[in-house]
């Protein structure tokens, strides 16, 4: 289904995915369907030079299966091998292929799902940086909090004392 008829579904697609919010999921969804519309729009201009649908299809779905493994797994710490563990294959693989599909390495992805698990750890104002580190699997509090303001630009302490004031 290849054409400018599948092309305006496909772009329909990506700002549905995109109204909805842009989570982990949705964000690699319009990724992978954005990819999927340029390549046509290439093989159209310079003959076929995209991989097999199949083979596109099976790269997002390994990405999907690592996501979902390390969202159940952020509270304990893990290593770009035990990710290749996951598949069966190389740390390089998995490497190219989160690269491909998310378009940032696996462990900066994973970093980022850190951060974003913490800062609704951190909205129950029961909890203290260092409880949070720790539930989201960084031992070290300061090497987490170094972590946290290089993603969000404030320290978790001051992310904490924003949402106090809200």
């Amino acid at each position: 289904a290849e054409g400018p008829k599948a092309w305006t579904a496909t772009a329909r697609e990506i700002l549905r995915q995109m109204e909805h919010g842009l989570d982990s999921i949705r964000r690699m969804k319009a990724n992978a369907l954005l990819h999927g519309l340029l390549a046509e729009i290439v093989a159209l201009r310079y003959g076929d030079i995209r991989p097999a649908p199949s083979e596109r299809a099976r790269k997002v779905d390994q990405a999907y299966r690592l996501i979902r493994w390390m969202e159940h797994h952020l509270a304990e710490s893990f290593t770009l091998a035990d990710l290749a563990g996951q598949l069966h294959a190389s740390t390089d693989y998995v490497n190219d292929l989160f690269r491909t599909v998310t378009g940032q390495p696996p462990m900066q992805y994973a970093n980022r799902l850190r951060v974003r698990r913490a800062k609704s750890l951190l909205a129950d104002r029961t909890l203290s940086v260092q409880d949070v580190s720790g539930m989201v699997g960084i031992a070290d509090p300061h090497y987490f909090s170094r972590l946290f303001k290089k993603i969000e630009g404030v320290s978790p302490s001051q992310y904490i004392r924003h949402l106090h004031r809200l």
